[in-house]
């Protein structure tokens, strides 16, 4: 199920290892791969956020609004604004908290330890280097015409981490309709 205190935990996750501030793309990047790895792993991904191929690579699109400070509802905006400050001038986003496990009720361990092998994967590069690595690694990402931005379907994300295309199909079509009743259910 996608929220807005999901993303803000799993950020929040990153942040915590970065030191407490981490740059914006890197932390797109780490958010993306967290998805894929649990897309192969359990054949979900953790936020149910939609992902999307851009200059710099795929990324998530709510994610990434909220990052931004591009959050319409007030609700969401308060959730994230518990964890985070605005962005900086430098492109990044500073942990505002302390948190325990427990802090971290929208994260199931099964997620946990999707996080925690991204970030033992992944957590050392900057990233320009996440960048190269999504672009030469993740089959699923097609580069879209300079400034726009093109949907990855989640079939094609499963297909790329191994599924065979008629079970990713199939997975595929069970995340979409998680995505119907989160947003019928949200409102």
């Amino acid at each position: 199920m996608f929220t807005a205190r999901k993303i803000a935990q799993m950020s929040a996750f990153f942040a915590e290892r970065q030191g407490g501030t981490i740059n914006i793309l890197k932390l797109v990047k780490l958010l993306y791969l967290s998805d894929r790895e649990s897309m192969t792993r359990h054949g979900i991904p953790i936020s149910f956020d939609y992902a999307y191929a851009m200059d710099n690579g795929p990324m998530l699109s709510q994610a990434l609004d909220f990052i931004n400070g591009i959050i319409p509802d007030k609700s969401d905006m308060a959730k994230w604004e518990e964890w985070f400050s605005s962005r900086t001038e430098n492109h990044q986003i500073k942990l505002i908290r302390d948190f325990g496990r427990d802090d971290l009720d929208e994260i199931s361990e099964a997620d946990l330890g999707v996080l925690e092998a991204v970030w033992k994967s992944f957590g050392h590069m900057d990233q320009w280097e996440l960048v190269d690595y999504t672009h030469n690694n993740c089959s699923e990402y097609k580069k879209p015409p300079k400034g726009s931005r093109n949907a990855i379907n989640d079939a094609e994300i499963l297909e790329a981490v191994g599924v065979p295309k008629e079970h990713a199909t199939e997975l595929s079509e069970e995340i979409q309709a998680q995505r119907r009743l989160d947003a019928i259910f949200s409102n």
